[in-house]
Order: structure tokens, then sequence, then C-alpha cells
């Protein structure tokens, strides 16, 4: 095994996507021991300054549409990787490797949800790709077992970001006992948005059950738009760390409780801690169905926001049962997915 050539990693990241950077810090930790490391991205839509995050300061970056970076003399395989990105995401360079011989792994991923059917409508033109990556793991079962529906190459995997270490909670913080952390994504429809007064109504709902809301954005879109939620004036603090995961879920780890509208990676941080988390549901879609199936994988409370406001009693007595259950499995899942993964890295190289 040779480890002059790099593995290419690419996925959304520069973006400050807490879960997004929580993925890609675990990936860098599992691979930076054995090989170098190369960073693909969209250096267009990435947050101004994320070159001094870690691990990008640890590593070279380059654009996602160059191709350069994936020949076969410069490349030991590519990696493609984050959330919902499937099998479409990075073509330029997902094709140029295919082309070259260099090997693709794909892991930690879900299906790609929104284009399911589609994939599985178009089954034999699916196949010209997936017979030529290397690896394929899906995070959730529901995907594998989609997945499996068009190829038998797939693996049942992990979130990368389950074992993410928990960090230190900034400076000057203060995360009382009773916070009851709330994670609004942005753009999750009306009834949703600041203007809709659902997420008030039920912050102020919990308020009155003895917890202290706070909101914990995890993009700097969340951020933008729990501003108009939070203010010391009107209900409740948001604290800002998205692009420091490890903080982030530090912070998490303080909640009494973590209720997420739309988000996953609050899902994965607090089952993974063993801490209260409910979802509340959104109508938004892609992510709402991925959201589902690691709920249903995990064993965790969703509930719909009318079910939330007309009992946020049962929401958190729900919340509290599931917190203790043995999650174990889904480590296991993790450590397979990194095992195998890195058989099929020697083996190609």
């Amino acid at each position: 095994m040779s480890d002059s050539k790099p593995i290419v990693v690419s996925g959304f990241w520069g973006r400050g996507n807490t879960g997004d950077e929580a993925m890609l810090q675990q990936l860098y930790e599992f691979l930076s021991p054995v090989f170098p490391v190369t960073l693909s991205l969209d250096r267009h839509g990435a947050y101004d300054g994320f070159w001094n995050w870690y691990p990008y300061n640890c590593c070279p970056t380059v654009h996602q549409l160059d191709v350069g970076p994936v020949e076969a003399d410069r490349a030991a395989a590519l990696h493609i990787g984050g959330g919902g990105l499937g099998l479409s995401f990075n073509g330029a360079q997902l094709l140029h490797a295919i082309l070259a011989n260099v090997p693709v792994l794909i892991a930690g991923i879900d299906f790609p949800s929104a284009a399911g059917d589609a994939y599985l409508r178009e089954r034999s033109r699916a196949e010209l790709i997936t017979r030529h990556l290397s690896f394929v793991s899906l995070r959730t079962r529901w995907s594998y077992e989609r997945y499996s529906m068009m190829s038998g190459n797939g693996h049942l995997g992990a979130d990368w970001a389950w074992d993410l270490p928990t960090g230190d909670v900034p400076d000057k913080w203060s995360v009382p006992e009773n916070t009851v952390t709330l994670v609004v994504r942005e753009e999750n429809g009306p009834e949703f948005s600041p203007q809709g007064g659902r997420i008030e109504l039920l912050a102020r709902k919990l308020e009155s059950l003895g917890l202290q809301p706070l909101f914990l954005p995890f993009s700097p879109e969340d951020a933008r738009e729990m501003r108009k939620y939070a203010s010391s004036e009107r209900l409740a603090q948001m604290r800002e760390c998205w692009w420091n995961p490890r903080a982030t879920k530090a912070v998490v780890a303080k909640s009494r409780l973590v209720l997420s509208v739309g988000r996953y990676h609050p899902l994965i941080f607090a089952a993974a801690l063993g801490r209260p988390v409910a979802y509340v549901e959104t109508p938004r879609i892609p992510w709402q169905l991925k959201i589902v199936t690691i709920c249903d994988d995990l064993r965790l409370p969703s509930f719909s926001i009318a079910d939330a406001l007309h009992e946020p009693g049962r929401l958190i007595r729900e919340a509290d049962v599931v917190a203790s259950f043995d999650r174990s499995f889904y480590s296991e899942r993790l450590e397979d997915m990194k095992y195998r993964y890195m058989q099929t890295l020697k083996s190609h190289l």
C-alpha cells in the first residue's frame, strides 16, 4: 500500500453545517493516520474563513469541479460522503475517477431519498454507476434496504459523527441544568417561521413546565433564522458555535432536553450521549424522510407541532424514556463500516 497519493474526500464541506463538519472531522481522523487527505468542496459556496477551521487547516483543499486531483497518478481513491449526498453528488470527480479506474467509496450517507423512486425506475442506468463503486455503506436500515433493491453491494453502516468527541462549552456560556435546547432548521415552512409563531409558543409552553429555552443553530443559515426568535427581551438566548461541532455537542451534553425541528444531527449528538431528545416534524422534503428513518433506527420519538403544543409534558416523558435505550448496536455498525472501508482501501492499493 502506497501512502504517497492522497485520498480525495468530497462532501458538503466548508459550509459551517455542524453535522457535515462533525462527519468530516471523524472521517479525517479515521483516514489521516494512514493516508494523506485532500478535501474536495464547493469553494464558491463555502463560508468565508473556513480554511481556518479544523481540519481544513491541516490538509489541502480543491474545488469539486477540478478533476485533476482524481487522476490515477494523483489520487489513491475518491471518497464521497455526507448526509443525503448520493450517487449524483460531485458528478465530475465521480465520473472521472471511475473512468480513471480510481477506487470510489461512498460511506455514511443515506440513499438519495428525494430521488429514490427515480433511481429505482432507472435501475439499469443507476447500475452503470453502482457496479463501479468499490464500497457503499448506508447509515440507516431504510437506506440500506432501498439501495439493496438496486444493487447487491451495499453495506449497513452508520453516521460518521456518531462517535464525535464532546468538546468544551465555550467560556462564559451558561447552560443551566433545566435547559431545553431548540434547533430549528431554516426554511421549514410558514408555520415554523418566526411569523408563524408556533416555535415561540412551544418554547413558552416548555418554559411554563420549568425548562429554560436555548436556541442552538446548526448552520449559519439556522443562525439567521433563529435570531428572529432569540433575544433577551423577547424569548430566549441563542448560542452560536455551529462551526465547532465538538463545542456544539458539549451544549447538547449539558441540556435537559433537545428538540430538533428539521435537523438531523442534533438527534445523532443527543442519542449518542444518552440525552433526552425528540424530533418535531416539518413538512419539508427531502430532509424529512432521512430524519424519520434515523428516528426509526435509533427509536427516537417524533411529534407533530400540533401534538407537541397540545401535550408538551408527554413529549418530555417520551424523550426521557428513550434516553436510556441501549444503542450500542449503532456503535457496532459504525466500527464494522470503518473496518470494511479500510479493508476495501487496502485491497485496491
